[in-house]
């Protein structure tokens, strides 16, 4: 009986612990603000595309402002997290958030340290079979000579055109696909050589941002691929996959084809289904 009501005692000790630090945390977090200091995120997805950023924070000194964790049973490094995202939507549509360069909580600064861009698309109309890729935004007080300073224009422009791959899965080898964005140039130009193709993103310095616009813009590309370079064969009629064997996942010379489904459908080619 002693043991069971000292047991049962722990376990009130451990939730009132657990219920006391966020009732603390609550308090704490009532009164956090952030910074008047920040940039203007702006920009635009196309038609069946949708939009979320994250800006995550961190003190200068990761110890120098802990909070108590019970899960960990210590103390670790504050972070704060700020969200957005837009609704999907039939049509092109812009979108513009304010993201401040610092959170002020208990009494110390967390600095903006990045920020996260995802584009989502979808890839059949009437379901949520979606995909998702973007770009990210490094924030540093310092950066080398050779990263240039913020345009005059105080508006930073990022392109990026997103394509679909495609694989097959599972015992039925139904078709899905993959959402990849690349960096593209002025003209909308990407390099032809897919390898030479880079991730969407940029190095800030942080001194250079306050009162800035970063402007991101997402277009579709109609260009499709296979996910594993030479799993399929590009023939006049379309896209036909490789049968696998014991040694490769890649077409065998002669090549030797698969069906797959496409929507349940039963198929011999991507894009048209049937040859």
């Amino acid at each position: 009986m002693r043991r069971l009501i000292l047991l049962l005692s722990v376990a009130l000790l451990g939730s009132c612990s657990w219920v006391g630090n966020a009732i603390k945390e609550g308090a704490i977090e009532a009164v956090s603000y952030s910074s008047r200091a920040h940039f203007t995120l702006t920009g635009k997805v196309p038609e069946n595309y949708w939009f979320q950023y994250s800006a995550y924070y961190q003190p200068e000194k990761h110890m120098a402002c802990a909070r108590f964790s019970p899960g960990t049973g210590g103390y670790v490094p504050r972070e704060h997290v700020e969200q957005a995202i837009t609704e999907p939507m039939s049509e092109p549509h812009t979108f513009r958030y304010r993201i401040p360069l610092a959170y002020h909580t208990a009494g110390c600064t967390l600095k903006l340290v990045n920020v996260s861009m995802l584009a989502f698309g979808r890839f059949r109309s009437g379901d949520w079979s979606s995909g998702r890729d973007g770009a990210s935004l490094g924030i540093y007080d310092t950066l080398p000579d050779s990263v240039p300073p913020f345009p005059a224009s105080g508006v930073r422009e990022l392109r990026g055109t997103c394509m679909w791959l495609f694989r097959l899965i599972g015992k039925n080898n139904s078709l899905v696909k993959i959402l990849v964005c690349h960096e593209a140039d002025e003209h909308w130009q990407v390099p032809q050589d897919y390898d030479q193709r880079r991730r969407l993103g940029a190095s800030l310095r942080r001194d250079e941002l306050n009162g800035k616009t970063v402007h991101v813009e997402f277009r579709h590309s109609q260009e499709e691929r296979p996910l594993f370079r030479g799993t399929w064969l590009n023939t006049t009629a379309g896209w036909k996959p490789c049968i696998e064997t014991h040694t490769s996942i890649r077409c065998q010379n002669p090549p030797e084809f698969r069906p797959f489904l496409i929507n349940g459908r039963k198929c011999t080619v991507y894009p048209n289904c049937t040859e």
